[in-house]
């Protein structure tokens, strides 16, 4: 039959390899004179008694379990494939995506309250391949928000979101609501792409607990104690209590499995970047971050940028960039500093993230000038993108330098007004750079 990866007029085996318990057999199959098919044939060995398994993770990619006569046991797990598929390279990509990434990610997740779907499950090799449970979603009752009584329980947050708990009681629920609000909105496409895989995360756009900004939250309903399903106050709060630490680690971990898998042509994550880099996000915190000032630098002409500075530096001048961009972006102005926008930076192809903030995102671009700047390889393409703005610019303020040793740097003219370290402490470097941005 069409799209029949088991039986075919000809059927030859083109390589097996076994990785985290799995076996894998590549089989070419022919249907027709033309017609021809590659199927990568999975065979689990191996389960545990608790979290998602190896057959949960090759389904999410796309596998679908059936009878199989090329598997000892009968059965397996199936997807069609390229004919020059390499079977030795994807089993060691697999075992990457699975044991350091897609099973840690599932504890840290679980931990919050948020288990990985199991769609196959430990009962693979059971009578239809069933998982036993559906490791149950928190159902959303109402919109999470509204209600007779509500109640802020606790607070926290780490380097993306703030997390709020509150209590809901009264009319048609009666339960807990986890509120989501990211720290730097919108949040990236990566993340939103998590969030779908993980399911039950709703959208309410003016979330009182984030000052009426938008935020995702989810509900966790109150069930009597006598239901296998009980869900007491300290239940949920131990949900609440692994966020800070644990959240956006789980994250973290479905974007590496979701990248060991790209080369592959399979998708862990739906409509995810193509690809990622490792950026770590910040140390968790308990203290949320202040809402910025009601009132900021406006761009000149109204020109919109989406940053009004953005600063690009070595790592040796991290202090000093820290310091500058704090002060300025507590004052009201919009600043891209690297440590901001952790979630913004996780998962993005960088190079070509920096050439649109450096080029064509930000009204100034700040460059802290050293000689450890002038040997750095991520400093010379951001380097590259300003300049190339400031050739746009035809002559009109772009580049701001700040000379911290001298050193001249490829590209920059020298007859460029500099402002010294030396002569200017940071604190009043800011103030200089504020009153430019209200120009």
């Amino acid at each position: 039959m069409p799209g029949d990866l088991h039986s075919g007029l000809r059927t030859e085996r083109r390589g097996e390899t076994t990785s985290a318990g799995v076996t894998f057999t590549l089989v070419g199959v022919q249907r027709g004179k033309t017609d021809f098919a590659f199927g990568l044939h999975a065979d689990p060995r191996q389960h545990t008694l608790n979290g998602v398994q190896t057959p949960d993770l090759l389904s999410h990619l796309g596998f679908s379990a059936g009878q199989c006569a090329f598997m000892p046991g009968g059965r397996c797990l199936a997807r069609e494939v390229s004919e020059d598929f390499d079977v030795t390279a994807f089993g060691s990509a697999f075992d990457k995506a699975w044991s350091s990434s897609f099973k840690a990610a599932d504890g840290h997740l679980t931990a919050c309250g948020l288990p990985i779907a199991q769609p196959v499950g430990w009962a693979f090799s059971g009578p239809g391949g069933r998982a036993p449970s559906d490791r149950r979603l928190p159902r959303p009752l109402g919109d999470g928000h509204t209600a007779p009584q509500t109640r802020k329980l606790n607070e926290s947050a780490d380097g993306v979101f703030r997390y709020v708990f509150s209590w809901l009681f009264g009319g048609s629920q009666k339960g807990w609501t986890l509120h989501y609000g990211p720290k730097h909105p919108p949040l990236s496409a990566e993340i939103e792409s998590a969030l779908q895989f993980l399911g039950g995360f709703e959208l309410f756009p003016e979330c009182p607990e984030f000052e009426f900004d938008p935020c995702r939250w989810r509900f966790h309903d109150f069930i009597a104690e006598d239901s296998m399903w009980n869900r007491s106050a300290g239940y949920v709060q131990n949900f609440f209590d692994a966020h800070a630490t644990r959240f956006a680690p789980g994250l973290n971990g479905l974007l590496d499995s979701h990248t060991a898998m790209l080369p592959f042509n399979m998708l862990l994550l739906p409509a995810a970047a193509p690809t990622r880099a490792a950026v770590t996000l910040g140390a968790p915190s308990t203290k949320l971050i202040r809402s910025p000032a009601p009132s900021r630098p406006q761009p000149a002409g109204g020109a919109g940028y989406k940053y009004d500075v953005a600063l690009s530096f070595a790592g040796t001048e991290r202090p000093l960039a820290e310091k500058l961009a704090t002060v300025v972006r507590d004052a009201g102005a919009q600043v891209f500093y690297d440590e901001f926008y952790p979630e913004h930076l996780w998962g993005k192809n960088l190079p070509v993230y920096f050439d649109r903030v450096y080029r064509k995102e930000s009204r100034f671009c700040v460059i802290f000038v050293s000689v450890e700047y002038s040997k750095r390889a991520w400093t010379y393409l951001e380097l590259r993108s300003a300049l190339a703005r400031a050739l746009q610019e035809r002559g009109n303020e772009y580049i701001l330098p700040i000379r911290i040793e001298a050193v001249d740097l490829e590209g920059v003219p020298p007859t460029l007004g500099y402002l010294d370290i030396a002569s200017y402490p940071i604190e009043k470097i800011a103030e200089m750079l504020l009153r430019k941005l209200r120009e």
